[in-house]
């Protein structure tokens, strides 16, 4: 594989691991095991975000160059369902309780589509490309990541609609999010400074902040050992410790 990747997903039954190789146009198929490549499979126009759904074992892959969301067999990964978006499709993520995909796109397009009738649902206007965002799993909001207004939106899924906007005044370039909703944290990656500021997630207050790596471009929370990870263009993971609700501590950068 050669040049740049983008976003990666998991099948932990199957132990594969999906990389959308944006400069390479295909889909890396890694096994999980052993480090190996599986498959190297073409047909995409600068593949951005992918998704693994566990519980339709399809694959999800949205196209920066076309805006095309394409879903996968997860056996065969041959094309099975194609929808199309405005350019620049990127972030995608899953409510599995409404059984729905939610894509970022460019023009300030959040997309989705509902896997029950696969149809494409109607768009929601943003005043700005989405980048990163987050799903409310035990309620109705979706949180966005605008870094053209340096804010975060808030969405309410149930209506489609915008409902709130979040200021940030610790920093700006607001690209990579997770979400601790069992603490009502929001953590929100900035690129200037190079920081991650967290957000109480039922009024918006900065609560904290601590320092990461330049370029932030994926941000990811694991619940169960209280630990955030952050990678960056400086080629290394902040790994960053959870004490409580609104104190946090890096453990270590790897490398």
């Amino acid at each position: 594989m050669k040049g740049k990747f983008d976003h990666v997903a998991i099948d932990l039954v199957g132990q594969r691991v999906f990389i959308a190789a944006k400069v390479n146009d295909t889909l890396e198929v890694v096994d999980l095991k052993n480090g190996s490549r599986l498959r190297s499979v073409t047909g995409f126009h600068e593949p951005q975000g992918v998704l693994y759904l566990r519980d339709t074992k399809q694959v999800v892959v949205a196209n920066g160059g076309n805006g095309e969301v394409q879903f996968l067999d997860g056996s065969s990964l041959n094309v099975v369902h194609r929808f199309p978006f405005t350019a620049d499709a990127d972030n995608l993520r899953y409510d599995a309780q409404a059984r729905r995909v939610y894509v970022a796109a460019q023009d300030g397009v959040i997309g989705s589509i509902d896997l029950n009738t696969m149809e494409k649902l109607p768009e929601i206007k943003l005043p700005g490309h989405p980048e990163a965002f987050a799903i409310e799993m035990g309620g109705r909001r979706l949180f966005v990541n605008v870094p053209k207004t340096d804010s975060v939106l808030v969405i309410d899924r149930s209506k489609a609609e915008v409902v709130g906007r979040w200021q940030l005044t610790k920093a700006k370039g607001n690209y990579t999010m997770a979400f601790d909703e069992a603490h009502g944290r929001l953590f929100v990656g900035c690129r200037n400074p190079a920081s991650v500021v967290v957000l109480d997630s039922n009024t918006g207050l900065e609560v904290a902040t601590f320092a990461v790596g330049g370029e932030t471009d994926a941000m990811f929370y694991d619940e169960r050992h209280g630990r955030i990870y952050v990678t960056g263009a400086e080629g290394r993971i902040d790994v960053v410790e959870q004490l409580d609700s609104d104190h946090y501590r890096v453990l270590t950068r790897i490398p």
